[in-house]
């Protein structure tokens, strides 16, 4: 299995010019003021009030005097004046609110790069790099000299940083195919979380704010996705965890179209279950041959499979292989099963709690592609590195 057949030719990285998708957050005080200004333009276009009528009748009446303070005194008296002053009220809030400076992101130079690194007190995985790989700090370095968006978060310039280089590492590590080592392994949950046992009660694959607390609940580290849209993806690219465009996936996930986005995301999973079949195939056919599915396979996984592609058959849409009808779970399964793990699988993945965990982390958003959901950062981040992870590993 070459690299080319798993990962298709990337796009170059996104342009330090590129517009900004990031979204602007509107403070609550301005918003409900702005929809009982919407809330009362619309009773208005629903038809004057008698107040309104009233107003409206007398102005066309002949006055003596100044007409414009007559005018200005019947509106200050009846609803229409209450909304020019919601209105006048609104665009002062907002004045005020522009008035205090938005603290930007920028690029850090050359020269503080190092001392940025001194000051970090706890870096999980850089830690990991650095002393249980013998890797330089010259190395990390140069990986972080590399990113080119604005990546550092004015006034928290240590938690920005920390973050950016976090995963840089996990990258370094993937890309050198240590992703199943067992101390990055252990190391990497607290970036991810735990996710070595299943997820009790599933959450709405549709619910992208269930989705996030469970990430949170799982201890998925935040910090990972502080950035603007363009910078995120530009650290995992940086890092060597983008994901290529893959037939019928152009695009990025994180595209603001969450049709868009998740049409995307699919793409690359259902390219990576693609992957993960024909790898455990191709393993399974060398050690124990080609009826290797009868005999190393739960019989109740089996007649789930054979009923589903009897269906597909009636449906006129049968699939070349059994294995075809697999969930997306039962590939951990398979790999992790006593004699199939001891006699194929271990010297891979090393570890079974490993694999299950790689697949546990995926699962939430691969069910939210099924619904076209929005792809939020926390899944971006976690399909990266799981999908490099395992296709890295998988590879002869």
């Amino acid at each position: 299995m070459s690299a080319d057949d798993d990962f298709p030719a990337a796009d170059p990285p996104p342009s330090a010019e590129g517009p900004a998708r990031a979204l602007a957050v509107v403070p609550g005080e301005a918003l409900r003021t702005r929809t009982l200004i919407a809330e009362q333009m619309r009773q208005l276009a629903l038809g004057p009030s008698a107040s309104v009528r009233e107003a409206m009748q007398a102005l066309q009446m002949p006055r003596i005097g100044d007409a414009m303070a007559q005018a200005r005194a019947l509106i200050a008296e009846n609803p229409m004046g209450a909304l020019v002053r919601d209105m006048e009220a609104a665009q002062a809030q907002l004045r005020a609110l522009t008035a205090f400076p938005i603290e930007p992101f920028r690029t850090p130079a050359a020269a503080e790069i190092g001392r940025l690194m001194a000051e970090i007190k706890c870096n999980p995985v850089a830690d990991w790099w650095q002393s249980e790989q013998a890797r330089s700090q010259r190395q990390l370095q140069e990986a972080m000299a590399a990113i080119r968006r604005p990546y550092l978060d004015v006034g928290r310039e240590i938690a920005s940083f920390n973050a950016a280089l976090e995963l840089q590492t996990i990258g370094l590590a993937v890309r050198q195919n240590l992703g199943f080592d067992t101390a990055f392994a252990r190391t990497l949950r607290e970036d991810l979380g735990d996710w070595r046992e299943p997820v009790d009660e599933p959450v709405d694959p549709g619910d992208a704010d269930a989705r996030t607390a469970l990430y949170i609940e799982r201890g998925v580290e935040p910090a990972l996705t502080a950035f603007p849209a363009p910078t995120f993806t530009d650290l995992l690219d940086r890092a060597g965890l983008v994901l290529p465009a893959v037939p019928g996936g152009q695009g990025d996930p994180l595209e603001p179209n969450a049709f868009e986005g998740s049409k995307s995301a699919y793409a690359w999973l259902l390219h990576f279950e693609h992957v993960v079949r024909r790898f455990i195939d191709e393993r399974m056919t060398q050690v124990v041959g080609p009826g290797w599915i009868r005999q190393r396979v739960h019989a109740d996984i089996i007649a789930r499979w054979q009923a589903r592609q009897q269906d597909a058959e009636a449906a006129r849409m049968a699939r070349a292989s059994l294995l075809d009808h697999a969930d997306f779970m039962d590939y951990p399964q398979i790999i992790t099963r006593k004699d199939n793990w001891r006699e194929v699988f271990q010297p891979i993945f090393v570890r079974e709690e490993n694999v299950r965990e790689s697949f546990h982390r995926l699962k939430p958003v691969r069910n939210a592609t099924m619904h076209a959901g929005l792809i939020t950062p926390q899944d971006l981040l976690l399909m990266c590195v799981e999908i490099h992870r395992v296709m890295r590993a998988m590879r002869p």
